[in-house]
């Protein structure tokens, strides 16, 4: 009889052990892209990752599979749901700009006082100046004046991306009627951040972000060549990154110490609903 009651403590604490070994239980779904490329989309949601969970990439098919935890899954559904979306339209304004050590400027134009300060040249003078609307994906291109041309093969999106992984809480912490979509349109008006850790303000912060690329920007002059034909000739070419509202200058002269040079400047403004001044 002895023998048996020792026994039952055992299988009891055998099946504890089995149990806190046994790993949380995972899914696995797939999510097909629309308007991103798989390559962006994983890098976004390795962040989401556990230590346990998994991602594959299926570029040909543009999916993404993920296995993981629930709390998970459930997060990079809505995350992948406000990510992968359309181009947004915008309007890239930009003025060319001729510096010089010589002294005076053309009346009535006078350049912002911040580039006035990075570039001290004595005078500047507005060559021209244009406004070009983007579908938000498609090449761009605009004559500044007579004279001059900018040119871009391709508009793109970029997220910037924190180094290190951010933690998902478990969902049973909040009520389990929200959604990770409502907790995320919540986060955009809660001030100061979620007190309990949870990363919707992080997740805002990372798709609020998003920079516009202007892949090889070039500007360039027009120019006569033999035979009355016209050629162009490249003053500069650059990837350009902008934020919406944000001011970027490029500038190109001869030499580093030549007495004149030519600034691009260029501006990245929302397009305006219709009927809006």
């Amino acid at each position: 009889m002895r023998s048996r009651t020792s026994i039952l403590p055992m299988l009891l604490l055998l099946a504890a052990v089995a149990a806190a070994g046994e790993p949380p239980p995972t899914v696995v779904k797939s999510f097909n892209l629309k308007h991103r490329t798989v390559t962006e989309a994983s890098q976004l949601v390795q962040l989401f990752l556990s230590q346990t969970g998994s991602l594959t990439v299926h570029p040909q098919q543009e999916l993404v599979t993920v296995q993981d935890s629930p709390e998970v899954i459930a997060l990079v559904s809505d995350l992948l749901k406000a990510y992968d979306t359309p181009p947004v339209p915008f309007v890239l304004q930009l003025e060319l700009w001729q510096a010089s050590n010589e002294q005076g400027t053309s009346k009535g134009e006078s350049v912002d006082p911040r580039v006035r300060r990075l570039f001290q040249y004595a005078s500047f003078r507005k060559v021209a100046q244009a406004r070009v609307e983007s579908d938000g994906s498609s090449p761009l291109h605009a004559d500044l004046g007579p004279a001059y041309l900018v040119r871009s093969t391709a508009v793109q999106r970029r997220l910037q991306l924190p180094r290190y992984p951010i933690k998902v809480p478990q969902q049973t912490a909040t009520p389990a009627a929200t959604s990770w979509a409502g907790r995320l349109k919540a986060a955009k008006k809660a001030t100061p951040p979620n007190a309990a850790g949870y990363p919707e303000r992080q997740i805002h912060r990372l798709l609020s972000k998003e920079r516009i690329v202007l892949q090889n920007l070039s500007l360039e002059r027009r120019e006569e060549a033999p035979g009355g034909t016209e050629r162009l000739h490249q003053v500069l070419r650059s990837n350009v990154v902008l934020s919406l509202g944000q001011r970027v200058v490029l500038g190109a002269s001869a030499a580093e110490d030549s007495g004149r040079a030519l600034l691009l400047i260029l501006k990245v403004q929302p397009v305006k609903p219709r009927g809006t001044s």
